[in-house]
């Protein structure tokens, strides 16, 4: 998968030439939506958040609890959103997406599940890492 995004990004080298090289309409095809996404990439890191202290708790054989406190400026929801991550330990260019609660026991931390799946190597990897279950 990592092999097959990183590729994905010689599409901006051939954006750039064929708006260099081709008629005048082709930046009207290529050059606004490649702006959007400049647009959309700059906008998305000021929603990104570095999590300094982070408990992982395994529970159970499949299933690792993160609990963190909620950094000021996420978003909040009266029931439950979703965060990105990305756990440095396991790997430095994956990130996933997960469900995000509050924790019912602290108020300001919040909470992710993260449970292996059947055929997941990096799920796997991060329950692996966790010797024992805590519980």
């Amino acid at each position: 998968f990592e092999l097959r995004k990183s590729i994905h990004y010689l599409a901006i080298l051939w954006a750039a030439a064929l708006m260099a090289h081709a008629p005048e309409r082709i930046f009207w095809l290529i050059g606004v939506p490649f702006l959007a996404y400049i647009a959309d990439v700059i906008l998305g890191y000021h929603k990104t958040h570095l999590i300094d202290n982070t408990y992982f708790e395994r529970v159970g054989k499949d299933t690792v609890l993160v609990t963190f406190k909620t950094p000021d400026g996420m978003a909040k929801s009266s029931s439950s959103s979703f965060v990105y991550v990305m756990i440095p330990w396991v790997s430095k260019y994956q990130w996933h997406a997960f469900s995000v609660y509050d924790d019912p026991k602290k108020p300001g931390d919040s909470q992710l599940c993260i449970t292996k799946a059947s055929n997941a190597s990096w799920t796997a990897a991060l329950i692996d890492e966790m010797s024992v279950p805590s519980h």
